[in-house]
């Protein structure tokens, strides 16, 4: 993974249902967004076994367009979380 492609933001105030959204942005394919219950770790990601039950949506092209106008609205507010992509390119 190319680490200057990568931006990683937490939230600023806990938050229980804190929206999970991953979004690739595919220069020769469909855009894919999934969103859901999935957590950004490991066993979330599927790299390693978990017993979790998780929810997930998985949409390709155009049906992705109104999920992501909606993250960026909540990953544009500079109020809601804090920038950590330059400490995780330091380490």
């Amino acid at each position: 993974m190319d680490q200057k492609k990568v931006d990683i933001k937490p939230l600023k105030i806990p938050n229980a249902s804190q929206p999970r959204i991953i979004h690739v942005h595919n220069e020769t394919s469909d855009e894919l967004s999934i969103n859901g219950t999935i957590d950004f770790t490991t066993d979330g990601l599927g790299i390693t076994a978990s017993n979790r039950i998780d929810s997930n949506l998985c949409m390709s092209g155009e049906a992705t367009k109104g999920l992501l106008d909606l993250f960026d609205q909540v990953w544009n507010d500079s109020d809601a979380f804090a920038c950590a992509t330059s400490a995780l390119h330091r380490n």
